[in-house]
């Protein structure tokens, strides 16, 4: 019975040492997600909107150049 015993709690500690690693990789593999998401959105999202603020930027000063260079 002593045996049976010691069997049972090495597959509990066993048991309790996996499921903390599981929750240890599910926890890196959450942060790196997060991480990949919030790169793409730095790069795709903020990227764009400063291309686009860039372009509004160039157009206005490109207009008024040329509105200087042809009147």
């Amino acid at each position: 019975m002593d045996n049976l015993s010691l069997i049972e709690k090495e597959r509990f500690v066993d048991f309790v040492m996996w499921k903390d690693r599981m929750k240890l990789i599910g926890l890196d593999l959450v942060n790196v997600l997060v991480q990949c998401y919030g790169f793409i959105s730095n790069v795709l999202i903020f990227g764009w909107e400063k291309r686009l603020e860039e372009a509004k930027y160039n157009v206005k000063y490109a207009n008024s150049d040329i509105r200087n260079y042809c009147f």
